[in-house]
């Protein structure tokens, strides 16, 4: 693959100190902001990824972990293209997942994490499958953050954000979802661990999951997502859309 030098130079030429202004309003990572539009990322892995990129390579490997503690976007360009590689070697993909998230302290980054590296690893069979994510209980908020959102790999729900450009590239789609349907097993045995969680970030991350759930499988979101407590407005606002999108009745063909 290019190097991370090379990646890294091409964002700086890409980055402006007015974008960097407006994105620090919005995240504070210690890694920096350089200051790279979404598309500008896109661009990058676009091009980077015509080169070729191996999770099996100990070089590549190397490259990439060096490109993600450069900066905010150059994290995003190195997920987005291990993402895309990962297929190929979900173990090192995982392995990679998981020692990002242990240095990230940002939502975009665990979310990109979270939704193109660990969950589709554990859906191709790397780790220990969903205890992983609920191990992930007792970590920081990034880390829940992630191993929520990592189950929107699991619904026919298509990737969103600069990084999921690798898997586009690859794959040569505009839309790619990781299933076809609702790993409903899968979902039930996490998503309700995380019903309780109380900070606001990883709250709005179960809604999401919530939502998009109750919006291709109701009734299996509706028995699991439930609280004796009752569920926050937040998590209970987004199920009951879903909901009602998931039960709308479906328009007959003409």
């Amino acid at each position: 693959m290019q190097s991370a030098a090379a990646l890294s130079a091409r964002l700086a030429k890409l980055s402006s100190k007015e974008q960097a202004r407006g994105m620090k309003k919005h995240i504070s990572p210690l890694r920096g902001i350089r200051g790279v539009s979404g598309s500008g990322i896109t661009e990058v892995i676009n091009l980077a990824w015509k080169t070729g990129v191996h999770l099996d390579d100990a070089d590549d490997e190397d490259e990439l972990h060096s490109l993600f503690t450069t900066a905010y976007e150059d994290g995003l360009v190195a997920i987005g293209l291990a993402a895309a590689a990962l297929p190929d070697d979900p173990e090192t993909g995982l392995s990679l997942a998981r020692r990002w998230l242990a240095i990230t302290d940002d939502i975009q980054t665990a979310d990109a994490l979270g939704w193109l590296m660990w969950g589709p690893a554990l859906l191709s069979g790397a780790g220990k499958g969903p205890s992983a994510l609920l191990d992930a209980r007792s970590s920081d908020e990034f880390e829940r953050r992630a191993a929520v959102i990592a189950l929107l790999s699991a619904l026919p729900v298509p990737i969103e954000g600069p990084a999921a450009s690798g898997l586009r590239a690859r794959l040569k789609l505009r839309r790619v979802a990781f299933v076809e349907s609702a790993l409903d097993e899968l979902l039930e045995e996490v998503l309700p661990a995380y019903l309780r969680d109380d900070n606001p970030q990883v709250r709005k991350a179960v809604a999401r999951v919530a939502r998009e759930w109750a919006a291709c499988s109701p009734d299996a979101a509706e028995a699991a997502v439930k609280d004796p407590g009752g569920l926050h407005r937040v998590v209970r606002a987004d199920l009951e859309k879903g909901l009602k999108k998931g039960r709308r009745p479906k328009k007959k063909r003409s």
